[in-house]
């Protein structure tokens, strides 16, 4: 699992520990099983309301990428037509991708990175393949906020902050 507890990765973020939330290790293979009882009774509630949540995420979406989809320094992501996404997360490949985090930042929108490749984790370095496409592509993957509490004003602010340049 992770080496380091979410309450510690998002004070490193803040600047206290000099790092990333995102840059975090995983010395070895785990199993993610975090699910009580009061968890589980949780999760069964929402499972009422996937259908609703996931359709809302897919509007916003929308949103997204009819406010982007005019930039050429931008890649957004292609959904086919006869794929129904969940759209739990709403990625974008754009280059001096730390330099738009922290632009993002320090106007108080929480972006987050996803897809770090498997074999920067030390109990991969051995592995022999050939993954630099993998690598480079990470290196410019970047998640715009995407969740249910967020508005259509919400999404329309990040765009206009991203619209803006960094």
């Amino acid at each position: 699992g992770i080496d380091k507890d979410t309450y510690i990765r998002t004070d490193e973020d803040k600047g206290k520990g000099g790092g990333y939330a995102w840059k975090y290790d995983v010395p070895e293979v785990g199993y993610k099983c975090h699910m009580n009882d009061i968890t589980a009774a949780i999760g069964i509630e929402q499972l009422k309301l996937v259908e609703e949540q996931n359709a809302y995420r897919r509007e916003l979406a929308e949103i997204y990428t009819h406010g982007l989809h005019h930039s050429d320094i931008i890649c957004l992501p292609y959904v086919s037509p006869e794929v129904i996404t969940s759209q739990h997360l709403y990625v974008i490949q754009v280059k001096r991708r730390d330099d738009l985090i922290t632009k993002l930042k320090a106007n108080d929108i929480a972006p987050g990175v996803h897809y770090t490749p498997n074999n920067t984790y030390p109990m991969y370095q051995n592995c022999r393949a050939d993954v630099k496409t993998a690598m480079d592509v990470s290196e410019n993957l970047l998640s715009l906020p995407m969740h249910t509490l967020l508005t259509s004003e919400d999404i329309h602010r990040v765009i206009e902050v991203i619209n803006d340049g960094w």
